[in-house]
Parts: C-alpha cells; structure tokens; sequence
C-alpha cells in the first residue's frame, strides 16, 4: 500500500489502525504517478503501477478481525 496506518494512545491504551493496500493491476485500485514524493503524492486513477509490471488473478479481502494482517503471493515461474 501506499499508505501507513494511524497510531493512538488514549491513557496508556495503545492502537493503530490499518494502512492502505495496493497490488499493480487489481481492479478497483488506484496508482500514483512516478513523480509522487512523500510529501506530494498523485493518483493517476488507474489500477497499473507505472513500472507497468502486474499481477494477475488477484483477490483482496478486508480484515475485519483484530490482529496482523498479511500478504500471500505464489510465483508460477516464467
């Protein structure tokens, strides 16, 4: 993603909340350009990364239980 998740701390209670998620070619996400910094980022409104390399047959589920999330990727070779 392109975007880290938030931190609060109410009365030495501890929480954060998720970041942003993003994979190159999935429906429904939305890139930036080469020419975004930290301070100044630009979506281009489409799902490729400008390096134009994707993957294919993604899904993307939302977390809806407390805990670590996580990312499972299997290479199928060239």
């Amino acid at each position: 993603g392109y975007y880290g998740g938030g931190a609060v701390n109410v009365i030495s209670q501890s929480s954060g909340t998720g970041g942003s998620s993003f994979i190159s070619g999935h429906e429904g996400c939305d890139a930036i350009t080469k020419e975004s910094t930290v301070d100044h980022i630009v979506h281009t409104g489409l799902p490729t990364h400008y390096s134009g390399l994707t993957f294919t047959n993604t899904t993307m589920t939302a977390n809806t239980r407390s805990g670590s999330g996580y990312a499972k990727i299997t290479y199928l070779g060239s």
